[in-house]
């Protein structure tokens, strides 16, 4: 059987500028498993003709006039689910000066503590043209969107000449805007990578983006890459593929289309649990988040003989297991958890999941070498620290390391079990594959029910 994968947005459609008469296409790509069986595309939040996107996955607007402009989105729609792509700007002119007429903004530079103006300051007025995307009297290049991007610039400057104590300066100041070429729309993106606690480098760790590796961390810890302009979001993991000291771990990160130039990340990754040992052949119950003298949170239970080496053989013998939960009443600990606490509803909708904490169970055998389960594990979660009188609102989700986003895997019942000390309790259990995911979410959506602690704030 082959893993469900819901909808999920590879392409966003790019925002464009018109004149009037001129034609327009937005396009839109997604996928999954199964594959997506049909597009919709709306307009400000109203549907549109079907007629207007034949293909499904382009819109064409011919002959476009001034209320053609605003907002376009596609929806893209399989069998098991449905998602949203980000929303393009559509902006139609009726000539191409009117893009930049008013671009002209104010802007004033700081001059030396010695040439004080007349208002008693060191500010100058030296002019600019904000950022705005207008249409170039090129032709584009590209049907889902232009190879070349134009905005408003500088189009007339002169030098003035600014007194101060003993000397004069020269200054460039800009005195009206236009339209023409902009640099290259490539963003960069860097940052450093270290442990939560310790603050020890990821070392030579391996960068994945939207789930392809892309290089690796420096000694230090640094890494950079490079998306297109117009990139609305990335999925970002980093792995400790040589010391494994430092878990796994995927972190979204959200642009719009006026992100430009370098954009620096700080990211700190939760530091693995020492590996406790555990035999392939019986059954084990791992408990986690009883730290700081606090009761265990969740339990989760391995069954006998289902452990498998990288090559999907069967392995006995001794596993070694660290065992990570990203616990909420931790803040420290639930602020680095992985993705975003998001998902897609059926409807394409992205929403707020809370939790009751993330999973990360790192195996290996006692050469070292990777293990993973087959089949299902598991999982309990303490009916005491849930108010809910229905389980079902209780889910177990995977984390998708293409999207950053969470996906519903599994779901939750009551059961009654008694504990040492005679004490009679009471679970919520599920049971789910762990092989297929990074991370494991015990989370519900948001709104529906909470927990009887806190975890960022009470109300």
């Amino acid at each position: 059987m082959s893993l469900i994968e819901y909808p999920a947005i590879a392409s966003n459609p790019r925002s464009r500028v018109r004149v009037q008469g001129e034609n327009v296409t937005f396009c839109c790509e997604a996928f999954g498993n199964p594959a997506i069986s049909y597009y919709e595309w709306m307009k400000d939040g109203a549907l549109l003709d079907e007629s207007k996107y034949p293909e499904g996955f382009n819109l064409t607007l011919t002959n476009v006039t001034t209320s053609d402009s605003g907002q376009y989105k596609c929806r893209a729609n399989s069998p098991v689910g449905a998602v949203y792509s980000s929303p393009a700007l559509l902006t139609v002119k009726a000539n191409h000066s009117e893009f930049c007429e008013d671009a002209y903004e104010e802007k004033k530079i700081s001059l030396p503590s010695d040439c004080v103006q007349d208002d008693g300051t060191t500010l100058y007025e030296v002019g600019g043209c904000a950022e705005k995307t207008c249409r170039g009297t090129s032709s584009e290049n590209g049907l889902c969107g232009p190879s070349k991007t134009f905005c408003c610039l500088p189009s007339s400057q002169e030098e003035r000449t600014v007194q101060c104590d003993d000397y004069t300066l020269q200054v460039l100041v800009t005195t009206g805007c236009s339209c023409g070429q902009c640099s290259s729309g490539d963003i960069t993106i860097q940052g450093q990578v270290n442990g939560l606690n310790t603050g020890i480098a990821l070392r030579i760790g391996t960068v994945y983006v939207n789930g392809s590796s892309v290089g690796r961390t420096t000694y230090t810890g640094l890494f950079s890459f490079t998306v297109p302009k117009g990139t609305r979001s990335v999925a970002i993991t980093l792995e400790d593929t040589i010391f494994n000291t430092l878990l796994t771990t995927t972190k979204l990160i959200t642009l719009d289309e006026s992100t430009q130039g370098r954009l620096y990340q700080k990211i700190a990754l939760m530091e693995a649990a020492p590996p406790i040992t555990i035999s392939s052949d019986v059954e084990n119950t791992i408990s986690m988040g009883n730290n700081s003298d606090m009761p265990a949170v969740v339990e989760v239970v391995i069954p006998p003989d289902s452990f498998i080496d990288s090559s999907g053989n069967r392995y006995t013998g001794i596993v070694k297991a660290s065992v990570n939960l990203f616990d909420p009443r931790d803040i420290r600990s639930i602020s680095v958890a992985p993705g975003s606490f998001e998902f897609t509803d059926e409807e394409g909708m992205v929403q707020n999941l809370q939790t009751f904490g993330v999973i990360v169970i790192d195996l290996i055998d006692e050469s070292g070498n990777k293990l993973n389960v087959a089949g299902n594990v598991t999982i309990k979660v303490d009916a005491g620290l849930v108010e809910t009188e229905n389980p079902a609102d209780v889910k177990l989700w995977g984390l998708n390391d293409v999207t950053g986003l969470w996906e519903e895997v599994g779901a939750m019942v009551m059961d009654r079990a008694t504990r040492k000390k005679r004490e009679l309790r009471n679970f919520i259990v599920g049971s789910v594959s762990i092989s297929a995911f990074t991370a494991i979410n015990i989370d519900y959506k948001f709104g529906v029910l909470r927990m009887l602690f806190c975890f960022i704030s009470c109300r």
